[in-house]
């Protein structure tokens, strides 16, 4: 979307229709659509395609899934939502995923290594 996340909702939002279904092309669809919702601070929105996308592509050997539980632990750790960013931490730990699976698993075991140095209730 190359920074205009505005433009890339609307356009996307228009051509939602191209991008039914249940194959890759839904799945990135899901996945961009809570990139963009996440940029643009929608976080209702984005965790909603977020969980979309790890529904849909869990068993894909895409990385979207992966990264999608990746990015709501981060939603969840800015609002100071601990318990649901662990569980999103986790999920990204067990999705394996052919891509970035390494760099997305350390950054999985970092935000949960985080959450862990703060003091709350489980």
């Amino acid at each position: 979307d190359g920074g205009y996340h505005q433009k890339a909702y609307v356009m996307l939002v228009q051509k939602a229709y191209l991008y039914t279904g249940s194959d890759e092309r839904s799945l990135e669809f899901n996945y961009r659509m809570g990139r963009i919702g996440h940029a643009l601070k929608n976080y209702p929105e984005a965790l909603d395609y977020y969980r979309k996308t790890i529904r849909m592509g869990k068993d894909s050997p895409q990385y979207f899934a992966c990264n999608a539980a990746l990015q709501m632990g981060f939603i969840y750790e800015s609002l100071s939502e601990f318990d649901p960013a662990i569980k999103a931490y986790e999920e990204c730990l067990s999705i394996d995923p052919e891509t970035y699976r390494a760099s997305l698993h350390q950054k999985a075991k970092s935000g949960k290594m985080r959450i862990s140095g703060k003091s709350y209730k489980r």
